[in-house]
């Protein structure tokens, strides 16, 4: 008798998925920053709303369907992809393809990542508002730079080409990564050779 209600009992087993019985239908997830207080909403593949909070936070996600999340703040928008559940293993340990399926069908294959951090927005908007501060004042070399020319070609003498110099290093040296310098390191021979010689 004990036999058969062993068989019985792998049999059910194996024929119900393992993250199905045991996975809980939420995952709990913890949600922190380098900045407290750092609010933010989660969306799901759908774009519905199932979230909001500030840092740091736990919250509770559904495990069913393919458990990937959207997290948003003020500065970022992070997509969270669903894990593999590791209850889906016991069905690979016990050689069953109908628990993976069973699984797979009932939409407890994945589950959500249960730890996210994001950024600190306040940090990530000072960078960015840095990193106009400074594209405009390359765009001022730029206009320096124009002008050095003109003021040099007028009247050739060693402040024009100081000038011209002065604009030419501060644009190599710092607007690579907003604005186009291409031109200035083809003309940077020339102006070099033309300010030593009015060394």
């Amino acid at each position: 008798m004990r036999r058969e209600i062993f068989l019985l009992l792998i049999i059910g087993i194996l024929s119900t998925g393992c993250s199905t019985m045991v996975s809980p239908k939420k995952t709990s997830v913890f949600i922190n920053s380098t900045k407290n207080g750092q609010a933010f909403i989660v969306k799901d593949s759908k774009g519905t709303v199932v979230a909001k909070a500030v840092t740091p936070a736990v919250i509770k996600l559904n495990n069913k369907g393919d458990s990937s999340y959207t997290y948003l703040t003020q500065c970022e928008n992070k997509l969270e992809e669903s894990k593999i559940n590791a209850w889906v293993l016991g069905n690979i340990v016990m050689a069953s393809i109908s628990g993976i399926l069973i699984d797979i069908r009932n939409g407890y294959s994945n589950e959500p990542a249960n730890k996210v951090s994001l950024a600190n927005c306040d940090k990530v908007i000072a960078k960015k508002r840095e990193k106009v501060a400074k594209g405009r004042y390359c765009v001022n070399y730029v206009h320096k730079y124009d002008r050095s020319i003109y003021k040099f070609n007028d009247k050739k003498n060693k402040n024009s080409i100081n000038d011209l110099k002065n604009a030419q290093d501060y644009l190599l040296a710092y607007c690579s990564e907003y604005i186009d310098i291409s031109h200035y390191k083809n003309q940077a021979s020339t102006i070099n050779k033309v300010y030593e010689s009015y060394l």
